[in-house]
C-alpha cells in the first residue's frame, strides 16, 4: 500500500514539473517584461503582428516602423492618407508601416533604394530612430546625463553619440548592469521586448509634451506682433516655438 502511495506521490509531482515546463515553454517573453508587457496592450501599442512572437529575440527593422508608427499616431494622433502620397515604397517593400515611418522622418532607407526590412538593428541605430522619433513630433527636452557614466561609451558610433544621450538623458535606456559596472552595448542587437519598453518610454514622455505644447497650445496677441516657428512634417504643421514681442 506505502508502495502505490508512493508511487502516485511520484506521479504527481512529475505531471507538475511537466505542466511548469510546458507553462514555461508557452512564455514569449521574460518575466520582468510583464508589467511592460500589461501596460503596452492596455494603452494599445502592441500590433497585432507581434502576438504570438518570441519577444526575447531580436527585432528587425521592419518590425521597428511598425511600432514607430503605432506609437506615433497614438502619441500625436497624426495618420498620414496614403492615398494622397506619391511615394509607394523602397525597392525591396511597400509595407504601409514602412512607408509611414519614412514619410514621418522616423526612418530612412539606403543609397540604392533598399530597406531591408528583415535586417537586425543594433541598439545604437534603435536609440537613432528613438531621436528620429522624437524629432518628428517636435519633442524637446534639455535633461542631461553624462554618457561617461556607462563603461562603454567610448563604442558608441559619432553618428550615434547624440541620440544615445536624448535616450539615457530621458531615460529611455537605462543600460546593463554587470558587478559594478553599467553598459549600453551600442553595437549589440535590440531584442523585441527591449524596443518596445524604450518605445513605450518615449512615447509616454512624446505624448505628455505634444500635449501640453502642440494639441493644447493657443497664441494670443496681434498678428504684427506675432513670429511663430512652424516645421512642416507630411500632413501636420507642427508649432514647434512661438514667441511673443
Amino acid at each position: 500500500m506505502k508502495k502505490k502511495v508512493l508511487v502516485w506521490v511520484l506521479a504527481a509531482v512529475l505531471l507538475l514539473s511537466m505542466s511548469a515546463a510546458a507553462l514555461g515553454a508557452n512564455n514569449n517573453y521574460s518575466s520582468w517584461f510583464q508589467t511592460n508587457y500589461d501596460e503596452i496592450n492596455k494603452l494599445g501599442l502592441m500590433p497585432a503582428s507581434f502576438n504570438g512572437l518570441d519577444l526575447t529575440k531580436n527585432i528587425t527593422r521592419g518590425e521597428m516602423c511598425e511600432l514607430a508608427v503605432y506609437a506615433f499616431e497614438k502619441a500625436t494622433g497624426n495618420d498620414i492618407d496614403m492615398s494622397n502620397e506619391t511615394f509607394t515604397g523602397f525597392t525591396d517593400t511597400s509595407d504601409k508601416n514602412i512607408v509611414k515611418a519614412h514619410l514621418y522622418g522616423i526612418v530612412n532607407g539606403y543609397e540604392d533604394g533598399s530597406f531591408r526590412p528583415k535586417q537586425l538593428l543594433t541598439r545604437q541605430e534603435f536609440f537613432k530612430i528613438i531621436q528620429n522619433f522624437c524629432e518628428a513630433a517636435a519633442y524637446t527636452s534639455t535633461r542631461s546625463k553624462d554618457l561617461g557614466s556607462f563603461a562603454d561609451s567610448g563604442s558608441i558610433g559619432a553618428w550615434a553619440r547624440e541620440a544615445a544621450q536624448l535616450c539615457v538623458s530621458n531615460s529611455f535606456v537605462d543600460g546593463t548592469k554587470s558587478g559594478s559596472a553599467t553598459y549600453l552595448r551600442p553595437t549589440e542587437g535590440a531584442s523585441r521586448q527591449e524596443a518596445m519598453v524604450m518605445f513605450l518610454r518615449a512615447y509616454k514622455d512624446v505624448r505628455q509634451w505634444y500635449n501640453v505644447n502642440i494639441t493644447t497650445a493657443s497664441v494670443e496677441g496681434n498678428e504684427s506682433d506675432l513670429n511663430v516657428t512652424v516645421t512642416d512634417v507630411r500632413k501636420t504643421m507642427y508649432v514647434a516655438t512661438d514667441t511673443l514681442n
